[in-house]
C-alpha cells in the first residue's frame, strides 16, 4: 500500500507499477510546508460595523511612543466602553504580536498616528492597573485616515449606538437612512449590509439612484449590485421609473470608466426583460475593451439561451409531465408482453403448441 504523503519521514515511496522505491514526493512536498498559511489571507476584510461589533471598548487613540511592547496611548474619542476622552492608558502590543498566525506581519504602531482600536481590559490587581489588550490581535487596530478622520470616528460612534441598542428594526432603519448621508464610510457599510443579508427591496431604489453616479467607483459598484438584485426579484411595473433606471444601468454597462462598475452593471442587466437586452449583451461581449466585462456579458447570454431552451422543452412536453414515448407504449403495449403470443402456434386441429426454444429466449423468464 502506498504510504500517505503527510506521514513520510524518508523520501522512499513504493512505486504503484513496479514496486520500486522512488523519491517522487521529496522534490515537491517539503516546499509546501513553508508556504504562507496565515488565516484570513485573501479574505474580504470586515467592514467597520462588523469589525467593531465584538469589542467591549472601542476608542480612537493617538500613540504616544514607539515602544512595541507596552505602548502609551491617549484617547482622542471614546466610542464605547469605560474610558473617556483624554484618558491615557497602556496597550499590550507584545501580546498581539506573540499570538499572531504564522507568517502574519507584526503590528507596528507609529508614534503620533491615530488608530481606531478594539480593546478589552485585563483583570485588575492590587498595586496597579494592567494594560489593555487588542480584541482581534494584530487585526484589532486600524489607522484612522488623515483626511476625513472626524467622519471616520463619528461613523464608528454611530455604529456603536446601533449595536448597543440590540434592536433589529432600528438597525435596518438606520442603514436605510445612511444611504442618504454624505460620509462614504456610512454609505459603504450600509450597502455592504444590505447586500450581505439580502435585504433588497423596491423602496430602496429612490435611495440607490443618486449613488449610481457617486464619484467613488466602489460605491457605484455596490449600488449597481443592489439595484440589479431588486430588478431580478421584482417583476416589471413594481419599480418606480423603471425605464429610466434601466437606461442608467445600460449606460454604466457600456460607458463607465471603471471596469468593476461595468461588470456590476452588466450583471444587473440579468433582471431586465425584453429581447433588446440580448442585443445589448451581444454588443458588450464584442465591443468592450476589457476581457472580464466581455466574459460577464457572454456568461449572461449563455444563461439566457439555456433558459430559453428549457422553456421550449417544457412547452413541448405533455401537461401531465409524462414522456411522450410512454403514451406509445401504453397504446401498443410493451414488447415483453407481446412476445409470449409469438411463441404460441396452433396445429390444424386447433390445439395450442408451445415453442419452448423461443419461449426460453425471452429476457423476462429467470
Amino acid at each position: 500500500m502506498r504510504p500517505r504523503p503527510e506521514v513520510l519521514v524518508s523520501g522512499d515511496v513504493e512505486d504503484a507499477q513496479g514496486g520500486l522505491p522512488t523519491r517522487r514526493w521529496v522534490g515537491w512536498i517539503w516546499p509546501l510546508l513553508f508556504l504562507p498559511t496565515a488565516s484570513g489571507a485573501g479574505d474580504t476584510p470586515l467592514n467597520l460595523y462588523e469589525w467593531m461589533a465584538t469589542a467591549p471598548v472601542v476608542v480612537g487613540a493617538r500613540v504616544q511612543d514607539d515602544d512595541q511592547r507596552i505602548s502609551v496611548i491617549e484617547v482622542v474619542q471614546a466610542v464605547r466602553g469605560e474610558v473617556k476622552d483624554g484618558d491615557t492608558i497602556l496597550l499590550d502590543v507584545r501580546r498581539a504580536n506573540r499570538d499572531r498566525e504564522l507568517f502574519e506581519p507584526r503590528l507596528k504602531l507609529k508614534a503620533g498616528r491615530t488608530y481606531l482600536m478594539l480593546l478589552k481590559p485585563r483583570e485588575k490587581k492590587k498595586g496597579g492597573t494592567l494594560p489593555y489588550f487588542l480584541v482581534r490581535g494584530i487585526q484589532g487596530a486600524r489607522e484612522v485616515p488623515a483626511e476625513g478622520a472626524a467622519l471616520y470616528l463619528d461613523a464608528a460612534s454611530r455604529f456603536a449606538k446601533i449595536q448597543d441598542s440590540h434592536n433589529e428594526s432600528l438597525v435596518w432603519t438606520s442603514f436605510r437612512q445612511m444611504l442618504e448621508e454624505v460620509s462614504p464610510v456610512l454609505i459603504e457599510t450600509s450597502l455592504d449590509q444590505f447586500l450581505k443579508f439580502q435585504r433588497e427591496s423596491v423602496d430602496l431604489i429612490p435611495l440607490l439612484r443618486p449613488l449610481l453616479d457617486h464619484p467613488r467607483p466602489d460605491l457605484r459598484q455596490r449600488a449597481l449590485r443592489l439595484a440589479g438584485r431588486v430588478l431580478e426579484r421584482h417583476p416589471s411595473g413594481e419599480i418606480p421609473d423603471q425605464e429610466d433606471l434601466e437606461s442608467e444601468i445600460i449606460g454604466h454597462a457600456r460607458r463607465d470608466s471603471s471596469v468593476d462598475v461595468r461588470i456590476a452593471a452588466t450583471h444587473a442587466l440579468k433582471g431586465l426583460p425584453g429581447p433588446s437586452i440580448l442585443d445589448i449583451l451581444e454588443s458588450i461581449s464584442h465591443d468592450d475593451p476589457e476581457q472580464s466585462v466581455r466574459y460577464a456579458a457572454e456568461l449572461l447570454l449563455h444563461e439566457r439561451n439555456e433558459g430559453a431552451e428549457e422553456n421550449s422543452i417544457k412547452a413541448g412536453s405533455p401537461r401531465d409531465g409524462s414522456d411522450p414515448g410512454d403514451r406509445n407504449l401504453d397504446e401498443k403495449g410493451p414488447p415483453e408482453q407481446s412476445a409470449p403470443r409469438s411463441s404460441l402456434s396452433r396445429d390444424p386441429g386447433g390445439t395450442a403448441l408451445i415453442d419452448f426454444d423461443k419461449l426460453c429466449s425471452l429476457s423476462w423468464i429467470p
